[in-house]
């Protein structure tokens, strides 16, 4: 929220009535289903998502807040509950330097520009700008006379 909203909140008793009945909302999540499913409610509810995303350096914010809630899960196995959970993060925000796991290593915010190896079925070359197949012709063999067939642009009807 803004600042502007909470200031609204302090004059506006209906809208503090929707905030409380909202975060009531989002405990009972966390207590019944786990810290993830209330993480994406809360993300839903509130439109975060389309939000961080037109910010700058948008889609990296969104990834660490993502991964966040993931270790976040991951330590609710170890410490249940509310306090658990706050404990876990003030101890990450107090002592960074100690996260030498590999699960809270800094990850990628898209892999739109890695290299993608998919099967042949998937590739179909219609999604990708490059399709590169290797082997494609490495079990079949084919005569020496004529291993390409192609039409001649200008002459289409002509088999080369």
């Amino acid at each position: 929220m803004t600042g502007l909203q909470l200031e609204r909140l302090r004059h506006e008793e209906q809208a503090l009535d929707e905030i409380t009945a909202a975060l009531r909302r989002y405990r009972q999540i966390l207590l019944q289903q786990g810290f993830l499913p209330m993480f994406y409610t809360l993300l839903a509810d509130r439109r975060n998502v389309g939000r961080l995303l037109t910010l700058p350096n948008g889609e990296r914010i969104l990834t660490n807040f993502l991964h966040l809630a993931e270790l976040l899960q991951e330590a609710a196995r170890n410490r249940p509950g509310i306090e658990g959970l706050q404990r876990r993060l003030a101890d990450w925000i107090m002592q960074p330097e100690e996260q030498e796991e590999d699960s809270s290593q800094l990850r990628l915010e898209s892999d739109e520009n890695l290299v993608k190896i998919v099967t042949i079925h998937k590739s179909k070359g219609l999604e990708y700008p490059v399709v590169f197949l290797p082997f494609l012709w490495s079990t079949r063999t084919c005569s020496q006379a004529e291993p390409f067939a192609f039409h001649q642009p200008d002459q289409p009807e002509q088999l080369c």
